[in-house]
């Protein structure tokens, strides 16, 4: 990570080694935003980091993050895969980043095995990541409201550990919850 930028960190977790995993996300005046994810020793020494960009037409941002036990970091958030130029009468054409929600997961060393996305249009960002005893992990977070005065209606989606959809619902009240993040209960039932 070499010139000027700035970053937000969103979540910091303990390794069992006494390290650090870091999430978040880069912002850089020529790149763009992207997903940020560092792993730093005991110490506080950066061991790596991985500035990560899709190359899709928007941005990358990391929002939330829990450790497998095999090591692997997965990583709930948000990818912007296409723009829309609105035009407004008053200021001219606007560039819209329309975001999706995305599940990354990265390998010990950082490498990404895989990217999930749900390209609907319903699911604006996956604010919190969480990891049942059964392997199944779950995203959630704020979806599209149905009118342009209507609240917007929490999203759930349940992921293998392979990265596919297995099931999601549209409103928080489907599923059960606390602050955000899925209360897990028998993994039998999913």
């Amino acid at each position: 990570m070499n010139g000027s930028f700035s970053g937000l960190a969103r979540k910091i977790l303990a390794t069992p080694d006494g390290g650090w995993i870091v999430t978040g996300t880069r912002l850089d005046p020529d790149r763009g935003q992207d997903g940020l994810l560092i792993r730093l020793d005991s110490t506080g020494r950066k061991l790596w980091s991985v500035q990560h960009d899709e190359g899709l037409h928007g941005s990358e941002d990391f929002w939330d993050a829990v450790l497998a036990p095999d090591g692997s970091i997965l990583i709930s958030g948000m990818a912007s895969l296409r723009s829309e130029v609105i035009k407004d009468p008053e200021d001219g054409p606007q560039i819209i980043n329309t975001g999706t929600a995305a599940l990354w997961r990265f390998d010990a060393e950082g490498r990404r095995q895989w990217m999930s996305l749900i390209t609907d249009g319903t699911f604006t960002r996956a604010q919190f990541v969480s990891l049942s005893s059964g392997g199944w992990v779950g995203i959630s977070g704020p979806g599209v409201p149905e009118a342009s005065n209507a609240a917007s209606r929490s999203q759930v989606a349940v992921f293998d550990m392979n990265g596919v959809l297995h099931w999601r619902a549209r409103q928080a009240s489907q599923v059960a919850m606390h602050s955000g993040q899925l209360i897990w209960g028998d993994d039998t039932k999913l």
